[in-house]
């Protein structure tokens, strides 16, 4: 899979998060930030000069290599807006915010392959503070973040190979991969644990197909 130029359209703390995660990726290349709050002091000196960075949407979306936009402001105008100006070669994907990970994982088919684990990526989930879970199609757990294990206090090797319907059958993953839709503000308990979360899961969706999930 080729990289995408990516664009990200946020608001404030999203816009960061959401840029220094994807900056990590192999398979997204963000050549343009649009905050929607106009701070880019967050920004190295370097990044600034590399990243076209405005608060006009106008204006980002008129850079000629956008293949892919990233909007992490959850306003039905903004998502309107976007889908207005955008052609229609490039692809708007619309992010709850804080469930950014989401993204990565619709355009990294390797993820889900076990063998593979030491790619960027993997890295990059292996360090983020939120708690990350991932799940086939069949729903076999294919892969927990050390967060997880932080969070909930059930170790890799008791959940990696087990199965979501049995471990958690009440829990956001189950639900979404059932559903086959994303799953906002999901309050439960961890399965095999005493720890209540609030989740947001989401199917990864490749060329069409549900190939799994995550929350």
């Amino acid at each position: 899979m080729a990289t995408k130029r990516a664009v990200v359209v946020g608001s404030g703390r999203h816009t960061k998060s959401i840029y220094r995660i994807l900056k990590e990726s192999e398979k997204i290349e963000v050549i343009g930030i649009a905050d929607l709050e106009g701070s880019f002091s967050w920004l190295q000196e370097s990044e600034q000069k590399n990243i076209f960075c405005t608060n006009d949407l106008v204006k980002l979306l008129s850079l000629p290599e956008v293949e892919l936009i990233i909007n992490t402001v959850d306003k039905p105008q903004i998502k309107e807006q976007l889908k207005n100006l955008k052609t229609a070669n490039v692809e708007l994907v619309n992010v709850v915010p804080g469930s950014f990970l989401q993204t990565l994982l619709q355009f990294s088919e390797r993820l889900l392959k076990s063998e593979k684990t030491k790619g960027g990526l993997w890295e990059v989930l292996n360090a983020v503070q939120d708690a990350v879970e991932i799940v086939d199609s069949k729903g076999i757990i294919n892969y927990t973040n050390p967060a997880f294990t932080r969070v909930t206090g059930i170790a890799r090797e008791e959940r990696v190979g087990k199965n979501i319907f049995e471990v958690s059958p009440n829990g956001a993953l189950a639900s979404s991969l059932l559903r086959q839709k994303p799953v906002v503000g999901y309050r439960t308990k961890v399965g095999g644990s005493d720890v209540e979360v609030i989740s947001n899961a989401s199917p990864i969706v490749i060329d069409g197909e549900i190939i799994g999930a995550v929350v």
